[in-house]
């Protein structure tokens, strides 16, 4: 799945079969189609690697950016879903603190894969309820990927401009290549991060079975070394 250049023409490619749910299809398409456009939009395709994700403390930040985004997809008031999303926040900017330059490199591959998977999810129009269960068992499906390199853009831009869009509708036209997609989103959704990181994710992780995925992550580490 992918865009390709063929005789001076952008195109899609696609791979077969299609998924089954019509969603589904129209998320896939419209993915790969938003990277055929990419370029007359003013975005480059960036392809970058990410290599900290990979590494023990990248993926434990990571997955506890997920599990609290995940909470406040199925958060029933605008509280708990406001302080879960800054949750998810303190973790991601706290995994910015611990590699020097990942803020950069996420962020353009959000602006890539996360961008166009977000288009996608929002042309496959599904209601409220279709869309918290798409991506909850999205955020859950990355657990089963070897590493999180590349795949973990398709879960963050989707969720946290899904949330967005329910006060900012139209938010994804004021992205630009050049637009830090974690500030922007810190800003719009009028969140305040604390200055002591370091202490405060420590103070909460245990909201986020902190404890379990830090073990995970260390055994992983052990049988990769």
């Amino acid at each position: 799945n992918t865009a390709v250049n063929l005789g001076g023409r952008n195109l899609a490619m696609i791979m077969l079969p299609l998924p089954g749910n019509k969603q589904d299809r129209i998320n896939l398409l419209a993915h790969e189609l938003f990277h055929v456009s990419q370029p007359s939009l003013g975005f480059r395709l960036f392809n970058t690697e990410n290599n900290h994700l990979d590494q023990k403390d990248g993926r434990t930040y990571l997955r506890l950016e997920l599990e609290a985004l995940k909470k406040a997809i199925l958060s029933t008031n605008d509280i708990s879903k406001k302080l879960h999303l800054t949750n998810a926040l303190i973790f991601r900017k706290y995994r910015h603190l611990l590699y020097r330059g990942a803020d950069t490199t996420e962020n353009l591959l959000e602006l890539n894969e996360g961008m166009a998977e977000y288009t996608g999810f929002i042309i496959s129009s599904r209601n409220q309820q279709q869309s918290k269960e798409y991506l909850v068992k999205s955020i859950k499906s990355l657990l089963n990927n070897p590493t999180f390199v590349r795949s973990f853009a398709y879960q963050t831009i989707p969720v946290y401009g899904y949330l967005l869009s329910k006060t900012k509708r139209d938010w994804n036209k004021e992205i630009s290549i050049s637009t830090d997609l974690t500030d922007y989103f810190i800003r719009q959704l009028n969140l305040t991060l604390p200055n002591d990181l370091k202490k405060t994710t420590a103070l909460i992780l245990s909201q986020y079975d902190g404890k379990i995925i830090i073990a995970e992550e260390e055994s992983r580490e052990e049988n990769t070394k």
